[in-house]
């Protein structure tokens, strides 16, 4: 895999530390990008994950207002969040759908300790690794 830099003002991706064709300097943390050029997510953590952090009051400012506006939202205007945010509805819709068990099999980090409490509060035996 190849290491690529993102811009953080235009989004292009750089091979190297640079100056952005937009004038931004590129020297933030790197991506992993596989072959076909898709950038890989090595935390673990994926929409699931991040919906659990805001169940539990741990999430940041954006992600707080974000599954609000997704709680909030009617059907229409979810799937519009979807488009930017596909993971993080689907995570949304599955905890109030399908329920906690799909839910927890579906969370990508299951070492840490708030999915280790999410089980235990939920009694998932068997789905914690951590």
């Amino acid at each position: 895999m190849a290491i690529k830099y993102k811009c953080p003002n235009c989004q292009k991706l750089w091979i190297e530390q640079t100056r952005c064709s937009c004038g931004t300097l590129v020297d933030i943390k790197p991506l992993e990008v596989d072959e076909a050029g898709n950038i890989v997510l090595t935390s673990g953590r994926n929409g699931y994950d991040r919906y659990l952090d805001f169940q539990y009051s741990r999430s940041g400012h954006f992600m707080q207002a974000l599954f609000t506006a997704i709680m909030k939202a009617d059907t229409e205007n979810q799937d519009k969040l979807a488009m930017g945010f596909p993971e993080e509805v689907e995570a949304y819709r599955c905890w109030t759908r399908i329920g906690v068990e799909e839910f927890a099999r579906r969370c990508g980090n299951k070492h840490s300790a708030l999915f280790g409490t999410f089980c235990d509060e939920y009694g998932l035996e068997g789905l914690s690794n951590g």
